[in-house]
């Protein structure tokens, strides 16, 4: 069996109408200021005139292969400082197995588990979690660097884990 790279997963993949998603989701077309067929701007008034419950994750992502310094663990470990600073209590998950690097962002040391361990099912989010000093933030730090990562990705493993941890962080 040839594992795929992650290239070519996302080449395979096609995208839906951003207005088939909005549907799928209950949002009215009014909230949508579409950008093409696949990008939209969601108004905010969308969250001030429905009554859904606040959420509790915030995913910083790319889909498509990024250039290394591009910025998405910048953005992902000042979105956790700023959301600290609010008063939430914030957990930061370095899911990037290629090059992890929010502790060294953040200068902090990683120990010797993490991220790897939990979506390998060798250890759990509790227990490789890491308390920064005096704060209400935790970190699931990046330990490993793999070349492929379709085999612990693709198993639907940390859509798991931020479940886990939406229940537990949220109390």
């Amino acid at each position: 069996m040839t594992i795929k790279s992650d290239i070519e997963i996302a080449q395979e993949a096609k995208p839906l109408p951003i207005t088939d998603i909005a549907d799928a989701c209950g949002m009215d077309g009014a909230y949508i200021e579409q950008y093409g067929r696949y990008k939209a701007k969601i108004d905010n008034r969308f969250l001030k005139e429905t009554n859904r419950p606040d959420g509790k994750l915030v995913l910083v992502t790319a889909i498509t292969p990024t250039p290394a310094g591009e910025g998405k663990t910048t953005v992902a470990c000042n979105l956790a400082l700023g959301l600290e600073k609010k008063g939430y209590s914030v957990l930061l998950l370095d899911a990037d197995l290629r090059k992890p690097a929010v502790c060294r962002t953040i200068q902090l040391d990683s120990g010797t588990e993490g991220a790897y361990e939990v979506l390998t099912g060798q250890r759990t989010a509790e227990e490789v979690k890491i308390r920064c000093r005096d704060t209400q933030r935790c970190v699931i730090a990046g330990t490993k660097s793999l070349s492929s990562t379709q085999q612990i990705l693709g198993t639907g493993k940390i859509a798991e884990i931020i479940k886990q941890l939406g229940g537990a962080e949220a109390q």
